[in-house]
């Protein structure tokens, strides 16, 4: 009998375009040769009647060298080619294009390099560059066109795609934008005021980086004391964040009983402009896309696949960004996920069979939640265990218990905090003292766990051919533990 082919999973077409990128990162492919080699396998996949496993696979990894290459191939006029060795000012003209985040006063904003003066001559520039500004709070927003006096120097992060940063000194603006991104904007900072004028430091700075993104406030002490205890992920909206809000909003908008499919495009647009209210910041996008993707498989009425999702999602951002690869809040958000997904893959039989044999009490289901919430807070753990210790040089197995509690009172801060917001001032009293009291609690217990020894440990070094190892022997330990359970 003929084999069927068996079309490879989205999961799979997604690694082999990771292989790509990763290859093309390392060694300088040629890119019409890479072209020519596609379109080979491309008219090989229309000539062969059955379809080829590898031919889809190599045609994914050869498009993720090419689009590298694309992207690490910049125009003659891109602002990179006029960084100059003897710093010196020089006057440019930029177009706004992120919120304008401040922390004291200094000033933070990315923008886009219109042209600059060269020698009495306006030179056509392109180019995305991060601009610090110095002194009291900028007057411009986004979009917004500058004529701006500054100096421009190198970015050292070779994966960054940030192409210079540029030191201002003086700048003024020559067109105002009425971009709709400005009103959310504005609401971000009323929303801001709101939580500083009613919740004493540091509560306020936590609960505006939980909702808001506005972490800078937070003070180096208790962001030290997340830092140690492995839940530094709290203080930075990711996935867990928008998870969170998204089932928030989905409970409310089941009490107004909005059908279901109408509910799930609304969550698609609330996800879509919570993400831009919080600053569009690269974390929020990844998950604002995984969770746009899960919702529109739900609102096209296709069984929501958690993995397929995550690739899709995965997929998206590097086309966009191939650079994203490299980053470490990338690699830390995508292989957490992932190992989440592992872990319910590897138990979801097990725990299926155990309710359908035996008939649990409370008691024993209250004890079943917490064994769940224990594997996949293990799993979690495991995952980024090796990049932690890789960038960060640290080992903290305390997280395993310590995201077990700060998760759910992270839940019952970011519920809180929301309610208080939408009912402030005439309703939220009720709410604002309960989020004072998880957010106190929440404090209090991060700083006793810093404390506990042996929960974190500090490493002289750790190399990149260890971390290879370290997931080489965490994917031998899943493929026994899979086929044990066969």
């Amino acid at each position: 009998m003929e084999k069927k082919f068996s079309f490879p999973s989205l999961f799979s077409i997604v690694l082999f375009f990771i292989l790509g990128i990763v290859l093309a990162y390392f060694i300088k492919l040629n890119f019409n040769l890479i072209a020519l080699l596609i379109l080979i396998n491309f008219f090989l996949l229309l000539i062969i009647k059955k379809l080829s496993l590898y031919l889809i696979l190599s045609i994914s990894f050869f498009l993720g060298i090419l689009r590298f290459e694309n992207a690490r191939t910049l125009p003659k006029n891109n602002i990179v080619y006029q960084i100059r060795e003897k710093k010196r000012e020089n006057w440019f003209k930029l177009k706004v294009n992120s919120y304008i985040e401040g922390k004291g006063k200094r000033f933070i904003f990315l923008a886009d390099v219109i042209s600059l003066l060269d020698k009495d001559v306006w030179l056509s520039t392109s180019g995305k560059i991060r601009c610090y500004i110095f002194g009291k709070e900028p007057s411009f927003n986004y979009g917004d066109i500058l004529l701006s006096k500054g100096i421009l120097i190198k970015e050292e992060k070779s994966s960054s795609p940030i192409q210079a940063i540029l030191i201002l000194k003086s700048y003024q603006i020559i067109k105002k934008s009425k971009h709709p991104f400005n009103y959310l904007f504005s609401l971000r900072k009323k929303l801001n005021q709101i939580i500083n004028e009613n919740l004493p430091y540091p509560h306020q700075a936590i609960l505006s980086a939980l909702i808001l993104g506005e972490r800078q406030r937070v003070p180096k002490e208790i962001e030290e004391n997340f830092i140690r205890t492995g839940t530094i992920h709290i203080l930075a909206i990711s996935g867990l964040h928008v998870g969170m809000i998204v089932y928030l909003g989905y409970l409310f908008l089941k009490i107004l009983r909005f059908p279901r499919q109408f509910a799930y495009l609304l969550l698609i647009v609330f996800v879509f402009l919570y993400s831009i209210l919080t600053g569009a910041k690269p974390p929020v996008m990844r998950a604002s896309l995984m969770s746009g993707v899960y919702l529109g498989g739900l609102l096209i009425k296709r069984e929501g696949n958690i993995l397929n999702s995550l690739s899709l999602a995965c997929w998206i951002i590097l086309l966009i960004q191939p650079y994203q690869l490299f980053h470490v809040g990338f690699q830390l958000s995508f292989l957490v996920v992932l190992s989440i997904i592992i872990s319910l893959f590897l138990t979801q039989d097990w725990f299926k069979k155990e309710a359908i044999e035996i008939k649990y009490s409370r008691k024993e289901r209250i004890k079943r939640y917490f064994l769940k919430m224990f594997i996949l807070s293990l799993s979690a753990w495991l995952g980024s265990a090796g990049l932690i210790a890789y960038y960060f040089k640290m080992v903290n197995p305390i997280a395993i218990l310590a995201n077990l509690i700060v998760i759910p009172l992270t839940f019952f801060i970011l519920a809180s905090g929301i309610i208080f917001l939408l009912f402030s001032p005439c309703l939220g009293e009720p709410f604002l003292n309960t989020n004072f009291l998880f957010i106190e609690l929440l404090l209090k217990f991060i700083k006793y766990l810093s404390k506990l020894p042996g929960g974190f440990f500090i490493l002289s070094h750790f190399s990149f051919p260890g971390v290879i190892l370290y997931y080489f022997f965490l994917l031998i330990a899943i493929f026994l533990t899979k086929r044990r359970s066969l």
